[in-house]
């Protein structure tokens, strides 16, 4: 198996809209249900949609994966502040109860490892997966081709002026 051909990306519950005048996290973005954390895996997507098409056809495959939760450094470093609004009131009972629910890191890591490595998705590509390992459909804001055009410009607009930057 050659995994040199495989990107798998991971990202995080995916919600809400793009905003194409905030993709660097200008200004701040917290909703009741949304936060800058979903707003970048969003953009995440957006991205990795536009990078299946490039490489449609070259025997590369993309793949997007939503693992599920996992009592990370990231989670346990949060601040209730940085929860959406919504998510304030129950923020505080969460977090300590976290680790004792999803102390095990090895079952959102399947799922990951799964797609780069599973026979029967050989050949998948441009698809995003649920925790649960089956396809689900990409968010609404993803599937717009303006969306991701922008996304994949500031990409290599980004890219250029680091390498540029690497090569003097």
């Amino acid at each position: 198996m050659d995994l040199s051909e495989k990107t798998v990306l991971i990202t995080g519950i995916p919600a809400g809209p793009i905003d194409l005048a905030n993709l660097q996290a200008e200004r701040r973005l917290l909703g009741w249900t949304f936060s800058h954390y979903n707003h970048t895996k969003t953009i995440q997507m957006a991205m990795s949609h536009r990078f299946a098409e490039l490489v449609g056809g070259t025997g590369v495959t993309v793949k997007v994966v939503y693992p599920g939760h996992g009592s990370t450094p990231m989670n346990r470093a949060m601040r209730v502040r940085s929860f959406p609004y919504v998510y304030r009131p129950i923020a505080p009972l969460v977090k300590p109860l976290a680790p004792i629910f999803m102390a095990d890191l090895t079952k959102p890591a399947r799922s990951g490892i799964r797609m780069a490595t599973d026979p029967a998705l050989e050949g998948v590509t441009g698809a995003y997966f649920g925790q649960d390992g089956r396809r689900r459909p990409w968010p609404s804001s993803v599937l717009d081709v303006r969306v991701r055009d922008r996304v994949w410009s500031l990409c290599e607009e980004l890219s250029a002026r680091t390498l540029g930057h690497l090569s003097h």
